[in-house]
């Protein structure tokens, strides 16, 4: 049985039953299956893979946690796949009309942050045969030449134990059909059997927490929702929470509720809303949604000026001066290139850019960001950061 997490639900459910399998985190590009007509919701998905077994068992060994995010714009997948680090992308691919310049883009970033990656080939209903055969093809193509790997079409057949393990290791990349009866076996048995990607989470570190959205609960309180990225959060523990007001508050968690319903403490790489008292009566007056608390704050990461080597992936200009959107990290913000040891013109060209924030963000050397203007302009990754 599968119990599964929105993004956007709040408070968190309560599950019962022990956890056999690690939390699974999903990330699917759009708002729906796609499988028009009719649609199939993510919601149905939902209901889906928590019905029970054909055999009707609802035993302890199968139940599952499932977090299921979905990104119905780019900016919102290029925040979620950086911050949340989700273990699979399930990105889908019109039978119809083929790999569309959008679904590149995509598939570009996952592969650039090297999450493994499921395509959904929809629309199935509506394509020849030849049409059909050929989005298979150029899948294939792509498979082979970018990942370097071995493509696979679910079915009945392929859904073997053998197939599952070499998907959950990365050696071979899934295509899964979706019809339009909206049975979803084959897909809920790669699901079923599919295992977290990354266990490279510190759990020994100090404790932090990157936050997706916070809220004043009341004056003197806050309450946040975010994921466990190294440490243990626990009830009672001092946290500064920042940059807000273009500063660090500090804070003591009072109450916390993860997957498992109202607990003590939190792991590394679990999600969790908590509540929190601020130390010496402050108030917090900005609500920013993409923040971060930690147990002990590394001033070397608070920043507003730092340099960037980019590659570019258009045919749109960088130059001094120009500002974008970035993600990196649990960074949403504007930069603005302040110098470029040469103008970036064409697809493939690189350089150093010299860039600055709006105001102090929490960020890591060697950290990698997107360039976003539209469409994602350039790659990069942090090199140098001015204290």
């Amino acid at each position: 049985m599968y119990s599964c997490l929105r993004d956007n639900c709040c408070p968190l459910q309560t599950l019962s039953g022990s956890r056999h399998s690690p939390p699974l985190r999903l990330l699917f590009v759009g708002d729906s299956l796609l499988s028009e007509p009719p649609a199939k919701s993510l919601s149905s998905f939902y209901c889906d893979l928590n019905k029970e077994n054909g055999d009707g068992n609802d035993s302890d060994n199968e139940k599952r946690i499932v977090w299921i995010l979905a990104s119905s714009g780019l900016e919102e997948y290029l925040y979620n796949i950086n911050s949340i680090v989700p273990d699979y992308v399930f990105i889908p691919i019109s039978a119809e009309a083929g790999i569309a310049s959008k679904t590149k883009e995509y598939i570009g970033v996952a592969l650039s942050l090297r999450r493994p990656i499921v395509f959904m080939l929809t629309r199935t209903e509506l394509t020849r045969e030849s049409e059909y055969k050929a989005t298979l093809n150029t899948i294939e193509k792509m498979v082979v030449k970018w990942m370097r790997k071995e493509m696979v079409l679910l079915n009945t057949e392929s859904t073997t134990d053998g197939t599952m393990k070499r998907i959950s290791k990365g050696t071979i990349v899934p295509v899964a059909t979706v019809p339009p009866s909206g049975d979803i076996t084959s897909l809920r048995k790669l699901v079923n059997a599919l295992e977290p990607s990354h266990r490279d989470l510190n759990e020994k570190s100090p404790c932090e927490v990157w936050i997706t959205r916070q809220w004043s609960a009341a004056e003197e309180q806050v309450t946040c929702e975010g994921i466990v990225k190294m440490g243990k959060l626990q009830v009672n523990k001092y946290l500064r929470i920042g940059p807000l007001d273009s500063q660090f508050y500090t804070i003591v968690v009072r109450k916390m509720s993860t997957y498992k319903g109202s607990v003590e403490s939190a792991d590394a790489g679990e999600r969790v809303i908590f509540t929190a008292d601020l130390v010496k009566g402050k108030r917090i007056r900005e609500e920013r949604q993409k923040v971060i608390a930690m147990e002990k704050l590394n001033k070397q990461k608070l920043v507003q000026e730092f340099d960037a080597e980019v590659a570019m992936l258009t045919q749109e200009a960088i130059k001094a001066g120009q500002s974008f959107t970035v993600f990196s990290g649990n960074v949403h913000t504007t930069v603005t290139i302040q110098e470029i040891e040469c103008e970036l013109h064409s697809q493939g060209d690189r350089g150093i850019a010299k860039c600055k924030f709006s105001g102090l963000e929490y960020i890591e050397v060697g950290e990698k960001l997107f360039l976003v203007n539209d469409r994602v302009v350039a790659i990069g990754v942090i090199t140098k950061a001015y204290q």
